[in-house]
């Protein structure tokens, strides 16, 4: 995007932005997404639902599943990763994404007949890493998911119980995700969805933090002014990023979880034998698409009349600390007060900025799919990127 642009669309979003903070309660509306997500499994002609249904119907699943409903009234975070696996959520599937990326491609004529499913236009093992991202991205979701319990919490022993199951599940869906991709039998698929693997594990020991663990952002460093590059798939050096804001958020987004899928659309291109510039097409649209999916989650809470919960290094947060470094002290008190951080970023530019960079990443997303030929998947490919524009 050249300068020009980048003006027209600060002016763009400058002007919009009082409208969403007025009357949007929810960012993205509810039916016009989940009917391009509808639009999209047409298209795959494989429902969303399904990529997790040959994992859950399986003798160790069903175990866990039973230990599951016992902390049904627990209000342990378990709960919701449960029903939110069964039940299409406003997060979009990154495997449907896969499949999308996977189909746009198109079939190389030097994939062997075998390997090709006919009536989708999708190679069989594309559909197999479509279903190990899925698996791989719910096993994060239950490490996350373990809490932080004391002695004097109510339930204290079933949200411990909790914990167990949501320790166990994960690492029980990690290894069969890569027992799945192993069999895959390709040495550079194998590479790159390790080192996504490596990214989750890295995202987890940022630093700084509080008093209590909980992570907080840098302080804001004028001297910082490295940029990713869009096509870096890591290792990262930390220390060359933090203190740079906008780097920053998107360093720590990339490392938990942004990274897997964009990984994984450039491996299902790997599974395709397309060219590398096509995969690195693939991995940039991967990147921008779910970096303005978070953007887009986190400027939720604070939106007009917005009681969501956030945290301490969400993208608003950490663009109001650029203009106003004093509020720092508040993050880092020994009890922080919510309320006040969440009027100060809605006064400030917080969410403004992150409105910007949004739009930044929707752009990078449909120029990396200009790249694509014309197709039905390439077009569902667009209206899912569009939803996300402001």
């Amino acid at each position: 995007m050249n300068a020009l642009s980048r003006i027209v669309l600060a002016r763009n979003v400058n002007s919009k932005v009082l409208n969403v903070l007025k009357y949007s309660t929810s960012g993205i509306a509810g039916d016009r997404w989940k009917g391009v997500v509808n639009n999209a499994e047409k298209v795959v002609g494989y429902p969303t639902s399904f990529l997790n249904l040959r994992w859950l119907l399986n003798d160790e699943i069903s175990n866990i599943a039973l230990h599951i409903t016992k902390l049904i009234g627990t209000n342990h975070p378990i709960i919701k990763i449960a029903r939110d696996l069964l039940h299409q959520t406003d997060c979009p599937k990154w495997g449907l994404i896969i499949l999308l990326v996977s189909k746009a491609a198109g079939i190389n004529h030097k994939v062997a007949e075998i390997e090709r499913d006919i009536t989708s236009g999708i190679l069989h093992n594309q559909r197999v890493l479509a279903e190990i991202t899925e698996m791989i991205k719910t096993g994060h979701n239950l490490h996350n998911g373990m809490m932080k319990i004391d002695d004097e919490d109510d339930n204290h022993n079933d949200l411990r119980f909790g914990n167990k199951i949501a320790l166990l599940s994960g690492d029980y869906l990690y290894s069969k995700s890569f027992q799945e991709l192993a069999q895959l039998k390709n040495h550079s698929l194998n590479e790159i969805i390790s080192t996504s693997l490596r990214d989750l594990a890295e995202a987890e020991f940022f630093r700084p933090r509080d008093s209590r663990r909980d992570i907080l952002p840098h302080r804001p460093c004028i001297d910082k002014n490295l940029i990713l590059s869009k096509t870096d798939p890591g290792p990262y050096d930390l220390n060359k990023y933090m203190g740079n804001s906008r780097e920053e958020w998107i360093l720590r987004n990339l490392l938990n979880g942004v990274n897997l899928l964009a990984k994984s659309c450039k491996g299902a291109l790997i599974l395709g034998e397309h060219p590398e510039f096509l995969q690195d097409k693939a991995y940039i649209f991967g990147r921008s698409l779910a970096l303005a999916w978070q953007a887009n989650e986190e400027t939720k809470p604070f939106l007009h009349k917005s009681f969501l919960p956030f945290t301490l290094v969400n993208a608003p947060v950490i663009f109001q600390l650029e203009s106003d470094p004093d509020m720092y002290d508040l993050l880092d008190a020994s009890e922080i007060d919510y309320e006040t951080i969440r009027s100060r970023v809605i006064e400030g530019e917080g969410v403004e900025k992150t409105m910007n960079l949004q739009m930044e990443f929707v752009d990078d997303a449909l120029e990396a799919l200009e790249y694509f030929p014309e197709s039905d998947a390439r077009d569902s490919l667009v209206k899912i990127v569009r939803a996300l524009e402001i």
